[in-house]
Formats: C-alpha cells, sequence, structure tokens
C-alpha cells in the first residue's frame, strides 16, 4: 500500500473533498458552503478541457498541450491534502518552503505521473502549465462571482484572480486577440 505521511493516496483524495479552501472561509463564507480543494481542481480541470480545446483552433497550443494542462490542473492542489490550504498572506511569507514542503510530502506518494507535474505547473516554465494557471485563476475567479452574487465580499480575491488570468493571458496568448477573446468568455458567469 502506498502511503503519504501514514496516509493513502486515496485518504489524501478524500482530504481533498472535505478541506474548505481557507481564502473563503476567512471572508465569511460558511464551511458548510465554502468550496473545497477537491471541486475547486475540479472545475478548474474542465474549465482547462474546454479553454484548451477552444485554443487549439487558435494554434496556440496544440492537443498534446491541452491534455497534459488537464493533467497538471488535476494534480496542481494535491499538496494541500497533506499541508493543508494555506492562505494567500501566508503562502507568500514563507515563499518557496511552502512549495518545497509541499513537494517533499507530493514524493512520498511514490507517482511516477504525479510529481513531474506539480513541478511543471509549480514552475510555471511551459504551454501546459500557463494554461493549468490560467484555468486554476479563472475557476477561483467564477467562484468569487458566485459567492458575490450571494452577497459576501470576495471583491479581493476576484480583482486577484482577474488581475492574474489577465497577465497569465497575454503571456500565454502572444498576442492573440482571439486567444484573449476565449479566455475573457469564459470569464463571465451564466445564471
Amino acid at each position: 500500500m502506498v502511503t503519504l505521511l501514514g496516509k493513502t493516496l486515496s485518504e489524501v483524495l478524500g482530504a481533498l473533498k472535505n478541506i474548505p479552501r481557507t481564502g473563503w472561509v476567512q471572508r465569511g463564507i460558511p464551511p458548510a458552503i465554502a468550496e473545497t480543494v477537491a471541486s475547486h481542481v475540479y472545475e478548474a480541470s474542465v474549465l482547462c478541457l474546454e479553454v484548451g480545446s477552444e485554443l487549439v483552433y487558435t494554434g496556440i497550443v496544440s492537443e498534446e498541450e491541452v491534455s497534459r494542462a488537464v493533467m497538471i490542473t488535476l494534480v496542481h492542489d494535491i499538496g494541500e491534502g497533506i499541508v493543508g490550504d494555506l492562505n494567500r498572506f501566508v503562502s507568500e511569507e514563507i515563499g518557496e518552503l511552502k512549495e518545497k514542503i509541499e513537494e517533499k510530502a507530493i514524493a512520498k506518494i511514490g507517482s511516477r505521473a504525479i510529481l513531474p507535474l506539480y513541478r511543471e505547473y509549480r514552475e510555471r516554465s511551459s504551454i501546459p502549465s500557463m494554461l493549468a494557471h490560467i484555468c486554476d485563476k479563472l475557476s477561483t475567479y467564477l467562484q468569487a462571482e458566485r459567492y458575490s452574487s450571494l452577497g459576501f465580499d470576495v471583491r479581493e480575491i476576484a480583482e486577484t484572480s482577474l488581475k492574474e488570468i489577465r497577465i497569465l493571458a497575454r503571456e500565454l496568448c502572444r498576442g492573440s486577440d482571439k486567444c484573449i477573446e476565449i479566455i475573457e468568455k469564459h470569464m463571465h458567469r451564466r445564471s
């Protein structure tokens, strides 16, 4: 049985289903309705598949890069099943230490697939990892819009996510207006 700090991979995945995202809870979202890490990862992954598939037609990404981006997105927060979901302030204050701790914990899984994908996400050095980052932020932005429509003040998260999406999109799209248009189309919530 593969264990991770005394827990199986299955237990880590189960933990992700039960860990509410800290930023929401700190802004007054009750834990009972706070998005979990697992639900965030699922939404970000499906967005990555959809956005990526549309971007294939622009020539910005290949189908293989989209597939890799989806895999990266699926595991980008797996470390939080072990170390928890740290808020932005703590993450920024401890910097690379958070990533090193998560990487060490992820390495204990013993997976040949997960750790390289996590590293690629963290390094943001490839087209698939940039697309994964965009969809991670896009999922957060859409969730912020949902909470905002319920009366919660999550403007800070929405604004930060939007800013990061735009920076990443410019980098990924390399001047393609169609590419930017595709990403921005997915930023609008449909009731």
